[in-house]
């Protein structure tokens, strides 16, 4: 039997069309990150941290060097060697393509909870296109500078990106176990924190995730991972803290020394001197100072007005929400229906718009 042109199907795979803007996207996503890799894939990462704590640290952990030349290498931890130890293998017995492959791939993974945020947020995206919009979003500032090291900011990364993912889809209504959603992101944002303490820093964001829940009627949903992720952070972080109280005599040493008196280190509390903040004035006023170019953000001062946008995107938002809410209680009290999810469409956008002003310098963390 001979098959004409018009007997030949639709191309498909798995019973469905194959989108061709998403292939489009999809294979320049793959071409950028090939092309931003590359050099990785032809020589061993040697990068200053690989060389002074992240092959350093777990070697002489191993070596029970450690304590006795903590000083500085051991600092460059942020408070617990775990990422060091999981790449450690890779870099210390395998060869560097395929050291550099393993931790392309795990990084790269970032795409999938990337696109289904997209997916979730924006109204009417297949998850095709998401998939394929977050493929060339892992392209970008973050990772160009990271993609196939040793670094240790795009492993927390993926895992608080899942997190935002499900509690996004709980607010959304999409999650039929909003609770269970809730935990596993809990267990996923505590597992960050203790891989790469400056994770801990998006505490700020996260609770106002958990209070956002809480006005969209999710409040059980928002006290799970309330409760769930510091105490997924602590579990993880104990053993590591027993170590350093007994071998140090502080169980975050050497953070925080004006308030636990390690005996090996002199009563001094790091802290950055390029982040002054010394009473509450400081702090409220912070915005401010750092939108007109006299704070540091970075090593450099320069103008940063996120945090100004930002308060103006929450007060914007708050006095939707506070305007639908008063319409709905007069709409209720005149016997009519109220629209439905109105309020929780508002704080899904309002909460994608500050995803967009903060998503990459938030979970880019130290260097």
């Amino acid at each position: 039997m001979t098959l004409q042109s018009g007997d030949l199907p639709p191309t498909k795979i798995q019973g469905r069309r194959i989108d061709p803007i998403a292939a489009v996207l999809f294979a320049l996503g793959v071409f950028l990150l090939l092309w931003i890799s590359r050099l990785n894939f032809l020589r061993q990462d040697a990068n200053w941290d690989l060389l002074n704590y992240h092959a350093y640290v777990p070697a002489s952990l191993l070596d029970g060097t450690w304590f006795s030349d903590f000083h500085p290498a051991g600092i460059q931890t942020y408070l617990t060697p775990y990422q060091d130890f999981l790449q450690w293998p890779l870099v210390s017995g395998v060869p560097a393509p395929i050291a550099t492959a393993v931790l392309v791939a795990i990084q790269v993974s970032l795409f999938v909870p990337l696109g289904l945020i997209l997916q979730t947020t924006v109204p009417g995206l297949s998850r095709s296109k998401a998939l394929a919009v977050g493929l060339i979003g892992v392209s970008g500032a973050m990772t160009i500078t990271e993609l196939g090291s040793t670094m240790g900011d795009i492993p927390p990364a993926v895992l608080v990106a899942w997190a935002l993912y499900l509690l996004l889809s709980v607010l959304a209504g999409q999650a039929p176990r909003a609770e269970r959603r809730a935990a596993l992101a809990g267990v996923l944002v505590g597992a960050a924190v203790a891989l790469k303490f400056t994770v801990a820093y998006l505490a700020p964001g996260l609770l106002a995730i958990a209070v956002v829940l809480m006005l969209a009627g999710k409040r059980r949903a928002a006290w799970v991972f309330i409760i769930v992720a510091p105490g997924v952070a602590i579990l993880l972080y104990a053993p590591w803290a027993f170590v350093l109280q007994g071998q140090a005599g502080s169980p975050v040493f050497p953070l925080f020394n004006a308030i636990f008196q390690a005996p090996r280190y002199p009563a001094i509390d790091f802290h950055d001197s390029r982040f002054p903040v010394t009473s509450l004035a400081d702090l409220a006023s912070l915005p401010i100072r750092q939108a007109s170019g006299t704070a540091a953000t970075s090593e450099l001062q320069f103008k940063d007005v996120r945090w100004v946008l930002a308060m103006v995107a929450v007060g914007f938002g708050l006095i939707v929400v506070a305007v639908r809410a008063f319409r709905t209680r007069a709409r209720l009290r005149l016997g009519t229906r109220p629209a439905r999810a109105g309020t929780d469409r508002v704080l899904v956008h309002l909460l994608r718009d500050l995803g967009a002003l903060f998503w990459r310098p938030t979970l880019r963390g130290a260097p």
